[in-house]
């Protein structure tokens, strides 16, 4: 999922929210089952590994021994299952956020499963690529000179294309954007030193 700031519609989907000044992209994972949707699951998967655990328990013939090879693992999947899906919960609460400004471009990763980075790029010299490795096919990577940075590994393939061409045309219009004028101040300063 992604959020554009600096469009003309609201809410939390593509494209969103309202900005004034620089240009926004917001990147999160794709969140299919809400919380209500997990609950059920794991109280499915309760009620239906605990019916062999009630026939067991209700039968005559078995002994203790059948009683705990089946009670471990009826047990245990509703809490494997329960801890599965609070893993995957943490892992999607990484954000990505790039921000487009005619002075430069600022990529921030954030969340409790990532590791927080930060990378400040010129956007009249960073480009955008895509690749195609074997795990992650159309992989956007931000690259300066020698520097990359992957971008929205956690969006579909078609999400990521999409990424892409929004992007390069962010980057574009912020190329063509006047600089402020601290930026021409500090071009003059540069322009000075070497003249």
């Amino acid at each position: 999922m992604a959020t554009t700031e600096g469009s003309a519609s609201g809410g939390r989907s593509d494209p969103a929210a309202v900005s004034t000044g620089d240009d926004r992209i917001v990147l999160w994972p794709s969140r299919s089952l809400p919380a209500k949707g997990r609950v059920a699951v794991v109280a499915a998967v309760t009620v239906a590994v605990m019916l062999p655990l009630c026939q067991v328990c209700l039968s005559t013939v078995a002994g203790k021994s059948a009683l705990a090879m089946v009670a471990l693992p009826c047990l245990t999947a509703p809490a494997a299952l329960a801890l599965a899906f609070w893993c995957n919960t943490r892992a999607a609460r990484i954000q990505e956020k790039i921000s487009i400004a005619p002075e430069r471009l600022v990529f921030a990763r954030s969340g409790p499963a990532a590791r927080a980075r930060t990378e400040t790029f010129n956007p009249y010299w960073v480009r955008v690529e895509v690749r195609s490795d074997g795990r992650i096919p159309h992989r956007i990577l931000l690259a300066e000179g020698s520097r990359r940075i992957a971008v929205g590994d956690f969006l579909s393939a078609d999400e990521r294309l999409e990424l892409a061409r929004e992007l390069r045309e962010r980057l574009g219009a912020a190329r063509v954007r006047l600089p402020s004028a601290a930026a021409l101040a500090a071009d003059d300063r540069r322009s000075a030193d070497f003249g």
